[in-house]
């Protein structure tokens, strides 16, 4: 986790998806240390789409912070216990985190441990078998359904149960305060209201939300507002190219916003307020239907070379497949939360998808490698060619100009070191 989601975490307090603990005994041989925390987790995994923090080592009142000692507190003993004690397992992942440059000295030099739960699609989370310590006074028994009720874990109503099963948020609420309804608002503020909503998501999934940055899309000559997602799966990040538009009803509207430049990134991800037509699909080299949208492919084509400049001869094949996400009828932000987290399952589980998002990552990792040890050229606007020849040697190139006509054809080639730094820390993290 960031410090800087450490510090928001604290700002907002307890509440529904985050408690603090100043110590945790759990691990340690106590049937009661163990029932309460797997209590503390089917609440928490009962938050559904959101994700929920457990934050170990900081007191209730966020004035106290003490470093966590209990070795036993570790991301495999969190993984077994919840595969044993809970049903559904539910997505969790424990974190040591210390911050030696931390801004407020009372945070440096300790170790707090962070046990994210979620985000994940909503079900009825329970306990799977009973954890009874009766000279502790604990008695929590198996198919027990508990729920975050402001800042404390409550055993659930039926009518709650009921509400779970069904997929609702377990506490009914007006809808004002659970959902925005992007229908109701001005066109100009639709967009800025999805962003907001999906900033949330993306942070909560320990991602990242950049941009804008605007660009011309193809031959339409339109300039778009995109941003860029940088999302963690499967333990390095997805950077996908993120565009909110209000339908997408063609095959040339999509071939256009595949081909819509937005730096170098894995894929595309539309949110669409509107529908996806079958229409505008179809004709693509793969398209799976998922309950939460569309997972499209293109036909492959050298897009590599028309982004980055690579040469001609480079060893291996950067021919690769360009993929699509696509929400579609995100009216609300209840409706962009279970196509979220819908969409982040079928990107971990589904081997149709996990697939060629693997491939199109270890491309983008190659080709980045080629284009970093050629100093990531780029072409200039001096071209040379006499009646399809091309002269052996240019007189006048800059220091960070070069000519190599076999591997980059007819123009002088342009090396560019910010691009280089760039790169270096990008390949970082993807």
């Amino acid at each position: 986790m960031e410090y800087r989601k450490f510090r928001e975490l604290l700002r907002k307090g307890e509440c529904e998806t985050t408690d603090f603990k100043l110590e945790c005994n759990a691990f340690q041989r106590n049937t009661a240390d163990n029932a309460e925390f797997v209590k503390d987790i089917v609440a928490m995994a009962n938050n559904g789409y959101v994700a929920s923090y457990l934050v170990i080592g900081v007191s209730d009142d966020r004035k106290g912070f003490r470093s966590v000692a209990n070795d036993n507190l570790t991301d495999e003993n969190l993984q077994r216990l919840c595969r044993d004690s809970v049903t559904p397992t539910p997505a969790v992942k424990l974190t040591r985190e210390s911050w030696p440059r931390a801004a407020n000295r009372k945070h440096k030099g300790k170790t707090f441990v962070v046990i994210q739960v979620g985000p994940q699609p909503r079900q009825c989370f329970s306990i799977s078998r009973d954890l009874v310590d009766w000279p502790h006074r604990c008695c929590h028994r198996k198919h027990e359904v508990w729920v975050r009720r402001g800042t404390t874990s409550d055993l659930a109503t039926p009518q709650e149960i009921k509400r779970l099963l069904e997929g609702k948020v377990a506490i009914a609420r007006p809808a004002a305060e659970t959902s925005v309804d992007y229908t109701r608002l001005r066109q100009d503020e639709v967009e800025s209201a999805i962003l907001s909503d999906l900033s949330d998501l993306v942070h909560s999934a320990g991602g990242q939300l950049h941009g804008p940055t605007h660009f011309t899309n193809g031959r339409a000559r339109r300039y778009l507002t995109g941003h860029r997602i940088m999302l963690p799966i499967e333990g390095s990040n997805l950077v996908l190219k993120l565009l909110v538009i209000d339908k997408c009803t063609s095959r040339a509207q999509m071939g256009r916003l595949q081909e819509a430049y937005l730096d170098v990134q894995h894929g595309l991800l539309l949110v669409c307020h509107g529908n996806v037509s079958p229409q505008s699909v179809v004709f693509l080299d793969q398209t799976l239907k998922e309950p939460w949208g569309w997972f499209c492919v293109s036909a492959p084509y050298s897009w590599i070379r028309r982004e980055i400049a690579l040469p001609r001869k480079s060893k291996g094949s950067y021919t690769l497949h360009r993929f699509s996400l696509a929400l579609p009828r995100i009216r609300s932000s209840d409706a962009l939360r279970r196509a979220w987290a819908g969409m982040v399952t079928s990107l971990k589980e589904t081997p149709d998808i996990t697939g060629v998002v693997a491939r199109r990552r270890s491309g983008l990792r190659a080709a980045l490698k080629v284009w970093l040890r050629e100093g990531c050229p780029a072409e200039s606007n001096r071209h040379y060619s006499y009646a399809g020849r091309l002269p052996k040697r240019i007189e006048g190139l800059r220091s960070n100009e070069f000519w190599a006509p076999a591997r980059y054809g007819g123009r002088v080639m342009v090396k560019q070191p910010e691009e280089v730094r760039w790169v270096r820390e990008y390949l970082k993290v993807i």
